[in-house]
């Protein structure tokens, strides 16, 4: 048997929710198999064992906004995030947002550019700041004519922007790909009214929750995107006039952590630990609309896809969460079919270890 081996603490699988082990081909940079300590014994000697200790590896952390110029890769690494999506503009330094290199880490920047599009670097998607009908609607007329995704900004008017984005549809060449295709991403940091969830689905596209919009009372009613089929992730940059509420710094949350608490704390637009997760992880790829280093979407364990993931310690016991008090508030039934995630009324998890595409890019002994 090649590869590593990592046993001995848990693997968040959603196919094999009580997963202890994980064979990891470190050359594919994907994972080649996943199940429990007595299946593990069977597969014969590994190349490499590493020991979890009681740890749970669990996939990696999107920031899907990031600032320029106050998130650097080498945090990222610490805090079990394997891919940036930083929005900038002239005044943010292009090299400094989009990083010429990341020192051998192989954490992912994606550049959204809000400046002139003259100045656009190699690479970046296109972006803007405003709310103006007439630029939202140009730039997506634009981007959606390329096949290509842009991010918005909400800002105090959801709803102007997106009857800018439905002007774009229309005006859009009839050789182009539909809107939806392109899933553009809607940066919000604020409420979005029932009409504006129904455009964003009709649209296909996915919503960048800012870290001054989720959770506590004038955040984005995340319950409501995802009974709408909308998708969602979580960005650290806090946009707009709203203050940061929670653990965080003026450059946002120092922990991804923190942003699944707050979106799952029990506020009336709360959803599970788990989608909260899924939200910080598997949204995140989503948000960029590509594929991971090998070829997948990435944010889920499971044989064949992309092995990269961070290992976490934690306090307690691994549960099953939901914010309606109406249920059950926590489970640690073995025979759940859910996968449990560390219970975070004892603290948030603390990271020792990040693996992207097989390779491992960080570890603490602590």
């Amino acid at each position: 048997m090649s590869g590593t081996l990592y046993r001995g603490g848990f693997v968040y699988a959603a196919g094999t929710p009580r997963a202890t082990a994980m064979l990891v081909d470190e050359t594919a940079g994907v994972i080649t198999w996943i199940g429990d300590e007595g299946a593990a014994d069977r597969l014969g000697p590994p190349d490499l064992v590493v020991d979890l200790a009681g740890a749970l590896a669990a996939p990696a952390f999107v920031d899907a906004c990031a600032a320029p110029g106050a998130v650097r890769r080498t945090d990222a690494v610490r805090t079990g995030t394997a891919s940036l999506h930083v929005m900038a503009g002239l005044a943010d330094g292009v090299l400094d947002a989009a990083g010429p290199d990341d020192g051998g880490l192989g954490v992912e920047t994606v550049l959204y550019w809000h400046g002139p599009a003259a100045e656009r670097p190699p690479g970046a998607r296109p972006a803007t700041t405003s709310t103006d009908p007439a630029i939202v609607s140009s730039l997506v007329r634009q981007a959606t004519d390329a096949g290509q995704q842009c991010s918005l900004w909400a800002g105090e008017d959801p709803a102007g922007v997106l009857r800018a984005v439905e002007a774009a549809e229309q005006a859009a060449s009839p050789a182009a790909r539909a809107v939806a295709a392109c899933s553009h991403r809607l940066v919000a940091d604020g409420p979005l009214p029932d009409e504006v969830v129904a455009a964003l689905s009709r649209f296909g596209m996915v919503v960048v929750v800012t870290a001054t919009g989720v959770g506590g009372a004038g955040g984005v009613d995340l319950r409501s995107l995802a009974a709408a089929g909308v998708p969602f992730a979580f960005g650290s940059r806090p946009l707009g006039d709203r203050q940061l509420e929670g653990p965080g710094t003026s450059a946002g949350w120092t922990d991804p952590w923190v942003a699944v608490r707050q979106a799952s704390s029990g506020s009336p637009g709360a959803v599970s630990v788990r989608a909260a997760f899924a939200a910080a992880t598997r949204g995140g790829r989503r948000a960029a609309g590509g594929v991971g280093s090998v070829g997948f979407v990435g944010g889920d364990l499971r044989p064949g896809a992309e092995a990269t993931f961070g290992v976490w310690g934690f306090a307690g016991d691994l549960v099953v969460r939901t914010p309606d008090t109406r249920l059950a508030a926590w489970s640690t039934d073995p025979r759940a079919a859910t996968p449990p995630l560390p219970d975070l009324d004892r603290g948030l998890p603390r990271w020792r270890q990040l693996v992207i595409a097989g390779r491992v890019v960080g570890v603490t002994d602590s």
